[in-house]
């Protein structure tokens, strides 16, 4: 368990070392919101295009450990490739390439620790803790650093992922691939595909809708506090506060999944992420920062319920792959629209409008899903 747990602290240290800081950098060296909105696009493109393929991969060959390590590696020399310029223009192929391998890590880390926690009957909401932990003294750790020296974060970003490289080749081994026939290959789809028409399809649609608000609120407030006038440090504060309550609800949901609805779940963490925004675009650094402690609602309820659930029904053969499936759909499509549309909106009608109007899209859509799901309930019971 502590190799797994070990694993799940850097899947959420690496990429915390620089994403945490990244939209305040972006706007100290006077980035316009929609140079912005590109930047933080690229990395759901690359999650729709590439990161099935290593997905797919991982799954093929059966070697996701060794396919981790490529990308972590990836990653490493990929972020250094930020201190080449100074500018939109510099900031773009680095962004391109850094994407086209760190939106992997997660997914096929995930599959990795969920199959060996299902193996050994390990708990994951313990493991999980670990990422939480990690994510804590990581950005705690930077924000003292950063407040100082921005520019630091790409190095020590990389070699976080190069530490991260090293701790991966000690997980447990891939248990050797043993070629499926088509035609039960062809019946392990076919079930994914039967789930994923069935209830699958309602939590995917969920987290479609949270997350378009969520990567939109998690991309802008480091921008809006920066543009505010507070620092690094403020900023770290927020982020912390955030991991932090992500904690209690972990212990709940790790005792009682298996009592809880996982759309009704999805469904209150897309209306408390419209909640969330709101009060980030307040302005009042005392409501933004209470907006944090709303990521336990939010984000940890999406991600946990889409991460067991894909665990529990994909069979073990194409767990990266149905991972992948939900990062696509969240990170991918999901944070396509709240980044890049999100910038567009700000350069237009300011961080106050852009927050309320994201707010209002959230909320909306969510209620639309729910009205879909509750027909067609209602359709199932009257047929019953």
């Amino acid at each position: 368990m502590h190799i797994l747990a070990i694993a799940d602290a850097f899947v959420y240290m690496c990429p915390a070392v620089y994403t945490t800081f990244l939209s305040a950098f972006y706007t100290q060296k006077g980035l316009t919101g929609t140079e912005t909105g590109i930047l933080f696009g690229i990395s759901p493109l690359m999650y729709i295009l590439i990161q099935p393929l290593w997905a797919r991969l991982a799954d093929r060959t059966g070697k996701r450990r060794s396919v981790l390590c490529v990308v972590c590696i990836g990653s490493a020399i990929s972020l250094l490739l930020f201190y080449l310029g100074n500018g939109f223009a510099s900031y773009l192929p680095a962004a391109l390439l850094l994407s086209s391998f760190v939106t992997a890590m997660a997914p096929i880390s995930d599959s990795i620790i969920l199959i060996q926690a299902a193996r050994y009957h390990l708990p994951f909401a313990k493991i999980r803790l670990a990422g939480t932990a990690g994510y804590i003294g990581i950005v705690l750790l930077c924000g003292q650093v950063f407040t100082c020296h921005p520019e630091w974060m790409f190095g020590c970003a990389s070699a976080m992922f190069v530490l991260y490289a090293i701790v991966a080749r000690w997980l447990p081994a891939d248990e050797p691939v043993k070629r499926i026939a088509s035609d039960r290959d062809r019946a392990e789809r076919m079930k994914i595909r039967r789930y994923v028409h069935g209830e699958f399809l309602f939590l995917l649609l969920f987290a479609f809708c949270g997350y378009v608000g969520l990567s939109f609120c998690t991309t802008y407030s480091g921008a809006y506090l920066a543009q505010l006038g507070y620092n690094s440090m403020v900023v770290a504060a927020a982020s912390i506060l955030s991991a932090v309550s992500e904690v209690p609800v972990l212990l709940i949901l790790g005792r009682r999944m298996e009592q809880m609805k996982p759309l009704k779940l999805m469904a209150i963490a897309c209306l408390m992420t419209g909640l969330r925004i709101l009060l980030t675009g307040s302005g009042v650094l005392a409501l933004m920062l209470f907006a944090q402690l709303l990521q336990s609602v939010t984000y940890m309820l999406m991600y946990y319920c889409g991460v067991m659930c894909i665990g529990r029904y994909v069979p073990e053969k194409l767990q990266s792959s149905g991972q992948s499936l939900l990062v696509l759909v969240q990170s991918g499509c999901g944070s396509m629209i709240g980044a890049v549309a999100g910038g567009r909106l700000i350069d237009a009608a300011g961080m106050q409008a852009a927050f309320a109007g994201y707010a209002s899209l959230t909320i909306l859509g969510t209620l639309a899903v729910s009205l879909v799901l509750w027909k067609r309930m209602r359709k199932e019971r009257s047929f019953s």
